[in-house]
C-alpha cells in the first residue's frame, strides 16, 4: 500500500471563476455546468469519442454509468474557432461519492484524512481527432482551467504570493492509464499522484486509481519550471502565442 501524505490545513472559502476566457491564440476555454446546452454538447463529445475507440457501448450505456454523477459534474471545454476541440470532466463529491471509488477497488483507508468536499475528481479527458496533432496543447488548457477554478487559494499563489486560484479543493483523484501515469504525468508534468488502489484493466488499458496533494505538486512543478515550463503553462496559464 502506498503511503499517504499528511492532509493540508483547511482551505479558505470557495469562490467562482468565470469562463470562457479568450486566449492569445484565439482558443477559448469555458466551463459548462450540468443542465446547460453546453454540458450536453460536451457529454456528447465525450461519449462519441469513447464509443469510437470501444470504451463505451452506447450513449445510453455511458449516460447510465454517469447518471449518479452528472449533477456533480462540470465540463471544461476548449473551443477553436467556435468548434469543440476537447473536453475534461471534473466531478465534485456528492452523496454518490466518487466514480473512481465505484469503479476501482481502493486500498483500505485510501481517502482517509482528507475532507471529501476538498477533493476534485478528474473524470475524463477527450480530444477530437481533427485536433489530435495539438492534443497535448489543448489538454493543458483544460487542466489549467480546472486548476484555476478548483484549487483553494492557499494552495496556489504567484511569485508575489497573490492567489491565482479561487476554489475549494486541495486534492485531486483520478484513474489514469498506467503508461501515461508512470511515463508522462508523474515524471514530466510532476503531477505527484500516488496509488490509492491496484492497477486493473479499465477502458482498454491497465489503469491505476490515484490521488494528488495539489500543494506538494505545485511546489515540485515550480522547482522544475525552468526545465519543463509546465508550471508556467498549466498552472499560471502562460501559454505561448
Amino acid at each position: 500500500m502506498s503511503a499517504q501524505p499528511e492532509p493540508l490545513a483547511p482551505p479558505g472559502e470557495p469562490a467562482t471563476v468565470e469562463f470562457p476566457e479568450p486566449l492569445a491564440d484565439g482558443v477559448v476555454v469555458e466551463c459548462a455546468r450540468f443542465g446547460t446546452p453546453e454540458f450536453d454538447a460536451a457529454f456528447e463529445v465525450e461519449t462519441r469519442l469513447f464509443h469510437a475507440v470501444g470504451y463505451v457501448e452506447s450513449l445510453e450505456h455511458h449516460r447510465e454509468s454517469y447518471e449518479a454523477y452528472q449533477a456533480s459534474s462540470r465540463f471544461y471545454i476548449v473551443r477553436v474557432g467556435g468548434e469543440i476541440a476537447g473536453v475534461l470532466r471534473a466531478i465534485e463529491h456528492s452523496e454518490a461519492g466518487f466514480k473512481t471509488a465505484k469503479d476501482f477497488p481502493l486500498f483500505d483507508g485510501a481517502l482517509d484524512g482528507v475532507d471529501p468536499s476538498k477533493i476534485l475528481e478528474i473524470g475524463t479527458v477527450a480530444v477530437e481527432p481533427d485536433f489530435h496533432q495539438q492534443g497535448i496543447r489543448y489538454a493543458e488548457r483544460l487542466y489549467h482551467a480546472a486548476v484555476v477554478e478548483s484549487l483553494d487559494p492557499n494552495v496556489l499563489r504567484d511569485g508575489n504570493q497573490n492567489p491565482v486560484s479561487e476554489g475549494p479543493q486541495t486534492h485531486w483523484i483520478a484513474s489514469i492509464d498506467e503508461g501515461l501515469l508512470r511515463k508522462v504525468y508523474n515524471p514530466y508534468y510532476h503531477f505527484r499522484f500516488w496509488d490509492i488502489g491496484p492497477t486493473v484493466f479499465y477502458l482498454g488499458s491497465p489503469t491505476t486509481p490515484v490521488m494528488m496533494d495539489c500543494s506538494r505538486t505545485m511546489q515540485e512543478m515550480r522547482e522544475f519550471d525552468d526545465e519543463t515550463g509546465v508550471y508556467s503553462r498549466v498552472i499560471l496559464g502562460n501559454f505561448p502565442d
